[in-house]
């Protein structure tokens, strides 16, 4: 498994917010190469938090990932979309894969249920 942490300039609102994104990306073999990314945001008081998942399947290239950082300051609905509570730093919480329970195998989620 390789996992890239790459923490992105902060970028600025219309209304003079500050934005800071990190965005995350694991790629792994096992009977076949499989990726997942996850773009991680907050406001500069961090008041207003979340995460973009792409499970496997669903990630999309580094440029789109500069275009949706762009929607995220612009868009506030699509933050809300998005809006969790992240713990800090991000590298200890959510190094691994499976961190969050969207990510765990449907097995492991209804499991959690109970």
């Amino acid at each position: 498994m390789i996992a890239r942490w790459n923490e992105e300039k902060p970028r600025q609102g219309k209304n003079g917010e500050r934005w800071n994104f990190t965005y995350w990306h694991l790629v792994w073999t096992s009977d076949r190469t499989k990726s997942a990314q996850r773009l991680f945001f907050w406001s500069e008081k961090k008041s207003e938090c979340g995460v973009v998942i792409l499970p496997p399947g669903k990630t999309m290239h580094y440029s789109r990932i500069r275009s949706l950082m762009e929607k995220l300051v612009a868009d506030h609905e699509l933050r809300r979309k998005y809006q969790r509570d992240i713990d800090f730093p991000l590298e200890r919480h959510y190094a691994e894969y499976g961190a969050f329970p969207e990510e765990r195998p449907v097995e492991l989620q209804q499991s959690d249920a109970l």
